[in-house]
């Protein structure tokens, strides 16, 4: 099973749950419900490793505040750009939700738990390169001289100098 393929059909829903691992552990762990049909699990392809993984969408909850000012916290997190200012943010109304990945580890007696936050969509990048300073480039490094508008053309920027 590939994060890739565990993803939520259709409309977005805060109570959505993936999860890689054997049932039991991502019952114990995540609360896995195998009649509730908003969750989903795959088998791990790495059966010697003893983990569980947990895949969810950011609420605003996990953010700590009410963006949207609806008096709950319980909305969903996307990543896009809500106020047409071409600058993407967290928001409850426009792009792609932000998922939450949980994985937790156990060997022996020792448990580790890690939690990262991801966006699925395709990165906007303007530079390959960029240095809020000077960026040097070193080992012959070869720079092709760009514009500071769209389509940016350089593959690196700098808002000073560039060596």
């Amino acid at each position: 099973m590939r994060l890739p393929t565990l993803t939520q059909t259709g409309t977005a829903t805060p109570t959505w749950r993936a999860f890689i691992g054997n049932a039991a552990s991502a019952a114990g762990l995540f609360g896995y419900d195998a009649t509730d049909s908003e969750h989903t699990i795959g088998s791990s392809t790495q059966s010697t490793l003893s983990y569980t993984i947990q895949l969810r969408h950011k609420t605003e909850g996990d953010h700590g505040s009410d963006l949207d000012g609806d008096s709950d916290t319980a909305d969903i997190i996307y990543w896009g750009d809500a106020d047409g200012d071409g600058v993407f943010e967290q928001n409850t109304t426009s792009g792609k939700p932000i998922e939450v990945i949980t994985s937790v580890g156990k060997a022996g007696e020792a448990t580790d738990r890690i939690t990262v936050e991801v966006y699925r969509g395709p990165l906007d990048l303007k530079y390959t390169v960029y240095g809020d300073g000077s960026v040097i480039t070193k080992d012959d490094g070869t720079i092709w001289k760009g514009t500071s508008n769209p389509p940016y053309l350089a593959g690196i920027g700098s808002n000073e100098n560039i060596e």
